[in-house]
């Protein structure tokens, strides 16, 4: 009974790849790249490139009418993509006109070419840690508007350990979520520090997706240059997600909406309201 399990389980992930890959059709800018999103979703291709540590293909994507040229290299990516593109899960975001966008926690830069295309004028900062994918970042990023910065955000600068899986790199953070997980040492900044060093005045966008680390990088608020916030909060130490996010609501006269929430993981966007207009004196009265 438990090899039946198992075998419908490996089954039942391997119908939901092959459906995603087939599905992210709809998000690739000719055949060719149609063709290839598909045949990284196989199973059998899969597996043989992972085996053998096949590198990244070159395929081009449209997000929002906008047209990139990105470089896969097999399921997580096309998760990753699936999630940014087809689930649209940062859309709330649009509805701010950005000039400054930060992305803490860039990946391969997927959310920051869906959020620069909603955005084509804004000035972007990639923040990324792992060394591996920031190099892919940069190469997703190249000729774009868009700075790259090899770091982990914190609560404090300095070196820090960090925890990196290939085949999981989603879950990459400050702490160890998986027992494949691979320890390295990694430069780390906080955000004001960041903010600092790049000069910023305002940001109008911040997206944060960084597995957990949110937990010590918003303990004390958003700063006040920041002026909206979107991303993924997770559980940390036996506290829900909804409890961060509470928190840095609190006083900030943040206008929240919630995207998708659940028990470990919740999708947001949040912008400052703003101030009311003082009332003149005498306002409302006849003369």
């Amino acid at each position: 009974m438990s090899f039946l399990r198992t075998a419908r389980g490996w089954l039942g992930e391997e119908v939901r790849y092959s459906r995603m890959s087939v599905g992210l059709h709809a998000v690739a800018a000719d055949r060719k790249s149609s063709a290839l999103i598909c045949w990284l979703g196989l199973p059998i291709v899969a597996h043989l490139r992972q085996r053998v540590g096949a590198g990244p293909i070159r395929v081009r994507i449209c997000l929002r009418d906008q047209t990139f040229t990105v470089h896969l290299t097999g399921r997580n990516d096309l998760e990753v993509l699936h999630e940014i593109a087809m689930d649209d899960e940062y859309q709330a975001a649009d509805q701010v006109e950005a000039r400054t966008i930060v992305d803490l926690g860039a990946h391969i830069g997927l959310a920051t070419l869906r959020l620069l295309a909603a955005n084509p004028a804004a000035r972007v900062v990639a923040v990324e840690a792992d060394p591996m994918l920031a190099r892919r970042l940069r190469a997703n990023v190249c000729g774009l508007p868009v700075t790259v910065v090899h770091a982990a955000v914190s609560a404090y600068a300095g070196e820090r350990t960090f925890f990196r899986a290939d085949r999981s790199s989603w879950t990459n953070s400050l702490e160890q979520l998986l027992p494949c997980q691979e320890r390295i040492t990694v430069q780390s900044i906080t955000l004001e520090g960041l903010i600092a060093a790049l000069g910023l005045e305002q940001i109008d966008l911040l997206k944060i997706d960084i597995e957990g680390a949110e937990w010590e990088v918003l303990r004390d608020g958003i700063p006040g240059s920041v002026r909206s916030i979107v991303g993924e909060f997770h559980a940390h130490g036996g506290r829900k997600p909804s409890e961060l996010l509470r928190s840095i609501t609190i006083g900030n006269e943040l206008a929240v909406q919630i995207v998708r929430e659940g028990a470990e993981q919740l999708v947001f966007f949040a912008r400052r309201e703003p101030a009311p207009k003082p009332k003149r004196e005498y306002e409302g009265l006849r003369r």
